[in-house]
């Protein structure tokens, strides 16, 4: 009776295929981890860029919003007038208002701010908030005498046009 070869298969470099196959499982689960963590990252950056660019358009409308009202009124009523209904306006936004400064010049009112968006799923890769700004200006010489709310309801920020409705 013959004895059959027992020296086990071995790889190009020497190592057994077993050895082989457990360490390419354990590569394969350390591979997945990275990856799992980048894709959830991913995925909370779009999330969270989406919650950002729905922030930045609502505080685009509130600055302007803002302007059209103040734009109505001389002098510093119409700064104190922006104000107020800036931060008068309620919003779903998540968006923290950090700075605001509303400023009359020659040609019209004028306005800047900046505020912070926190983020959600994108903590995971280390981003915690975004920053955005709004600016915007109101010409005096847009105005001209209509009332750029008109023909919409306005709420109750609509005392500088009313005086203007039907005056065309």
């Amino acid at each position: 009776m013959q004895r059959q070869n027992s020296q086990r298969p071995t790889t190009p470099d020497g190592s057994s295929p077993d050895l082989l196959g457990r360490l390419g499982a354990s590569r394969t689960a350390i591979v997945f981890a990275v990856l799992s963590i980048l894709l959830v990252g991913a995925v909370g950056a779009m999330v969270d860029y989406s919650r950002f660019s729905a922030a930045r358009t609502e505080l685009q409308k509130r600055l302007d919003d803002a302007l059209i009202v103040g734009a109505h009124q001389d002098g510093k009523r119409g700064i104190e007038a922006a104000e107020q209904l800036f931060d008068d306006m309620v919003t779903g936004s998540t968006a923290r208002v950090a700075t605001r400064r509303f400023e009359r010049g020659p040609d019209g009112l004028s306005g800047t701010v900046s505020a912070t968006v926190p983020t959600t799923l994108s903590n995971v890769l280390g981003i915690h908030e975004f920053e955005l700004t709004a600016s915007g200006r109101v010409r005096a010489a847009d105005l001209r005498a209509r009332c750029p709310l008109r023909g919409a309801d306005p709420g109750p920020h609509a005392a500088p046009c009313a005086s203007r409705v039907g005056q065309d």
